[in-house]
């Protein structure tokens, strides 16, 4: 979906419903010379210190990556509405990453909590983070994206809890995303992928 809205070049039409930056001046201040391409759970991670690198759990991908030259840009999607305010959402997914008892040098916590450079204190500081797709390594820009529903973030809004860093994420509305993308091309993308008849129906999506 990412994807077709770059060719479309309309980047600029993806908006952080917190700060008003564009997924376009991300691309542009992350050192990406274009938005190349955006790749699913194909990207580990790697976070160096001045002690050296840890490596992520194996099994851990970032949900997309979009990658220019050297560079890249993380987008972690949470869909549910479930368990989803703030606090809940804090100790679901942003807890301090711990050193892993591992002989090699590993990292235990979510991904959000890494790309939020949250680490316990028997973590190095951290200097950058990297990913690996294939024999490509790009560094990750500071800031990256999480997609959520419409109405999670109108409970944070409402709270005035947003959960994320606002130095770090930018929040976009999976909502937002799909009405960019077409409602129609949405639901025959589910239809092909899981056998949907007609998803943004019955989501709500593409309405208000």
């Amino acid at each position: 979906m990412l994807r077709e809205i770059s060719k479309q070049g309309r980047l600029t039409d993806v908006t952080c419903a917190i700060s008003g930056r564009t997924f376009a001046d991300d691309v542009c201040a992350g050192g990406l010379s274009e938005a190349e391409d955006f790749l699913a759970e194909k990207a580990s991670v790697c976070v160096q210190t001045d002690q050296g690198d840890y490596a992520c759990d194996g099994a851990q991908k970032i949900d997309v990556l979009c990658v220019g030259g050297q560079h890249g840009i993380a987008i972690e999607a949470k869909l549910g509405e479930s368990l989803m305010l703030g606090d809940q959402f804090r100790k679901r997914f942003c807890a301090p990453c711990e050193a892993s008892l591992h002989q090699n040098r590993r990292l235990r916590g979510s991904m959000i909590a890494v790309l939020e450079r949250s680490f316990h204190d028997d973590v190095p500081k951290c200097s950058k983070i990297m990913c690996r797709v294939g024999d490509r390594t790009v560094t990750l820009g500071l800031g990256w994206w999480l997609v959520v529903r419409r109405s999670v973030l109108a409970l944070w809004m409402k709270r005035q809890d947003v959960p994320v860093s606002p130095q770090f994420a930018r929040v976009v509305e999976f909502e937002s995303l799909m009405a960019l993308y077409g409602r129609d091309r949405f639901d025959a993308l589910v239809r092909e992928v899981v056998g949907e008849k007609s998803f943004a129906r019955e989501w709500r999506l593409g309405a208000g």
